[in-house]
């Protein structure tokens, strides 16, 4: 099959800077990481890998001077997670606990300890911690299974050490973040990379230059033509490029390809935006997209904290059929503007 790699540049691609400390490296090879917080990638990363006898390693390391945490969510909220919290006190002791919250409150020490600390130490401002559990403690009261599907992971942290005795941890503020993420991912991130010979053809979509109300939340409905296919194509691969600065405003978008019944229409339109979403007049959508994009076909969605490099699974994609005429792609985006910047333009 044809293959090809779109790009969705939703804003000026930046350079990322870090803060001028270098990036420690983890201790051994894990197969997979992540980074808590997309706009400073050395805040917060997360190394892990399956172990035998059902076991699961983590390794963290995070910029902070007093306790580091992090969790297994039922929503991304803090109550009703399962914790684990580790620190390096002054004297060079390390401690980790298992906990749980029950509320948005100081989380509360397990009865039973079901994290077991490998190493720990404080190195060049950051906490490392080295741990390991098992993926199912049997401890359902107060433990999450890790299992073969999406979880909400929380992370925290804070330059404070709590007293090694009566364990009041501090209140980590915004130092706080959320992910989503297959931790029992078994597919080697590695083999998904694409092979240049592989891909015929690729496609960039830039929304360039576009004002952002200065209202909490919008949603903004962005057309893209696609040109004359001579022969189906499959999309393999795509990529998000955001600036990092630009990070805190964009919530999600969601892409379309649009079934059209007036070409004449579509040729005359040039990448047209309009504001659509909650409270806007669902007719005055409907005549815009008329003869355009009377059905729409879902081809991917992107939220804050998900990847934004995805190649599909071997032999397969998603199909962009042959086609003498221009076609349309519609891209559906939510920004958040809780602290209604003026001037902010993408």
């Amino acid at each position: 099959m044809k293959k090809f790699l779109l790009f969705f540049k939703i804003l000026i691609l930046s350079l990322v800077c870090s803060s001028g400390m270098s990036e420690l490296k983890p201790s051994e090879d894990y197969k997979f990481s992540l980074s808590a917080d997309d706009s400073d990638e050395l805040q917060y990363r997360l190394y892990w890998k399956v172990l035998e006898k059902d076991e699961i390693q983590f390794e963290v390391h995070c910029r902070a001077s007093g306790w580091v945490g992090f969790g297994l969510s039922p929503n991304g909220g803090m109550a009703g997670s399962d914790i684990v919290i580790g620190w390096v006190n002054s004297d060079g002791e390390a401690y980790l606990k298992d906990t749980h919250a029950v509320g948005n409150q100081a989380p509360i020490v397990d009865s039973v300890q079901n994290w077991h600390l490998i190493d720990a130490s404080e190195q060049n401002g950051f906490t490392v911690l080295k741990m390991k559990r098992k993926l199912y403690t049997c401890d359902e009261q107060n433990d999450f299974d890790i299992k073969f599907e999406t979880q909400r992971l929380i992370f925290a942290w804070s330059d404070y050490d709590p007293d090694n005795e009566l364990l009041n941890w501090s209140y980590h503020g915004a130092n706080r973040r959320i992910k989503s993420v297959v931790l029992l991912n078994f597919a080697d991130e590695t083999s998904g990379s694409l092979i240049d010979s592989e891909i015929t053809d690729s496609f960039e979509y830039r929304l360039n230059n576009h004002l952002i109300p200065a209202k909490d939340t919008y949603y903004l409905c962005q057309m893209f033509k696609i040109p004359p296919l001579k022969t189906d194509l499959h999309l393999i691969s795509y990529q998000v490029l955001i600036e990092k600065e630009s990070l805190s405003f964009v919530h999600h978008f969601d892409v379309y390809m649009c079934k059209s019944s007036d070409f004449e229409k579509v040729k005359n339109i040039s990448n047209m935006g309009y504001e659509c979403g909650p409270g806007i007049d669902d007719e005055a959508s409907s005549n815009i997209l008329k003869g355009i994009c009377e059905v729409r076909t879902m081809v991917f969605a992107w939220a804050i904290g998900g990847k934004r490099s995805i190649s599909f699974p071997e032999n397969t994609g998603f199909r962009f059929s042959k086609s003498d005429h221009e076609t349309v792609m519609v891209i559906n985006y939510h920004f958040n503007n809780p602290m209604i910047a003026k001037g902010k333009v993408f």
